[in-house]
């Protein structure tokens, strides 16, 4: 289909305005059904009527198209501290399991922000990284033609660990050159969402994180380290050198009339400089097989028994020495479930009634 002194725009018509907010206008524009793209000679993209930026040769592909090289549809925005400026993304295919998308971003006042998303994906790993870098801007703190950057990285490695039937490593990297920038330039992308004032970005978080599970054992572990963008030198950073969890179901058979369920977890977070707070927890768990009786009651119970370790350096919720637990709590519930059959839909209702006792000192332990 050839159309001569066109316009293109996925703008939706609205009564109150008199031309849609972005359109792409051309001397000559073509769509070509079979390669599904739109191709424009001597094209300019107007901005409610206003003409922004001029392309002797433009093309991208047709809305029907999920994947494939070309212009994405461009956008504007308009900030108080910025001013207005246009959006306009190129997404290109690199192979199968390539691609990246190139997003410039251009103000009124001749400034250019650039950013650029890379994703790779085989049958082992899974990538992304985001990377962008503005310069020539002047902040209120008077640093005159500041450049700003950021880089974030997410990769995932299947390492097919022996013993279990799934096994991962996850890797993540977030690191910007200012603290405001995000913000202040409304990045977006898929590592940190929509990054506008309205939401904000308050901090970073970088971690190496390891999972393997199988059928009757989960286990992961990981280091991470935060950064508050909104917070000073002193309480900027904070780390969680290591953390772990760990589930193992040790008899799960009709016989036991039951399940055995042990689980364990701990981390050491350290905070504000000269703060530690350290914890393990280990709970075993008798979980019993629901009993049916023929007047239709539903009876069960759960014994717990919890080993809780602490350990603090300045902190305001565990003392500054090493303390040990032993806690057990036991839980019995009836319950009498109750179902309605109806032409369209079913109705339920179950009374339930349930005692729980423990030994022990109540503690709060809800994190």
């Amino acid at each position: 289909t050839s159309i001569s002194k066109g316009a293109f725009t996925t703008c939706k018509k609205r009564p109150n305005d008199k031309c849609p907010p972005w359109l792409v206008e051309a001397n000559e524009i073509e769509h070509d059904k079979n390669k599904k793209t739109i191709y424009y000679k001597k094209a300019w993209l107007k901005i409610y009527d206003v003409p922004v930026v001029y392309f002797p040769y433009f093309f991208h592909p047709d809305p029907t198209v999920k994947r494939q090289s070309g212009f994405l549809i461009p956008q504007i925005g308009d900030s108080q501290n910025l001013g207005s400026s246009a959006y306009i993304p190129y997404f290109y295919v690199m192979s199968d399991k390539e691609d990246l998308t190139f997003k410039p971003r251009i103000f009124a006042n001749n400034k250019i922000s650039l950013q650029t998303e890379f994703r790779k994906v085989t049958n082992k790993t899974s990538h992304i990284f985001d990377i962008s870098f503005t310069g020539g801007h002047d902040s209120y703190k008077n640093d005159k033609n500041d450049s700003r950057s950021h880089f974030f990285s997410n990769s995932i490695f299947n390492i097919d660990a022996p013993f279990f039937d799934v096994s991962n490593i996850e890797v993540q990297l977030q690191k910007t050159s200012n603290d405001t920038y995000l913000k202040l330039f409304d990045l977006e992308s898929p590592l940190f969402g929509d990054s506008s004032e309205s939401s904000g970005i308050n901090s970073l978080n970088s971690f190496i994180n390891l999972e393997a599970y199988n059928e009757n054992l989960s286990f992961d572990t990981s280091i991470e380290a935060y950064e508050k963008l909104d917070s000073t030198n002193d309480e900027r950073y904070e780390y969680i050198l290591p953390s772990y969890n760990l589930t193992k179901n040790i008899i799960t058979s009709e016989s036991f009339n039951g399940s055995l369920l042990f689980s364990s977890s701990g981390s050491q977070r350290i905070f504000d400089t000269n703060k530690k707070e350290s914890k393990i927890i280990n709970d075993l768990l008798f979980q019993s097989d629901d009993k049916f009786f023929s007047s239709g009651v539903k009876n069960s119970y759960n014994i717990l028994i919890k080993n809780v370790n602490t350990d603090g350096k300045n902190s305001t919720k565990y003392k500054n020495k090493l303390q040990s637990e032993l806690l057990a709590s036991l839980i019995a519930e009836s319950s009498y479930p109750l179902l309605r059959e109806g032409i369209n839909f079913n109705s339920y209702l179950t009374p339930k009634i349930a005692l729980r006792y423990s030994p022990n000192s109540m503690k709060n332990l809800k994190d």
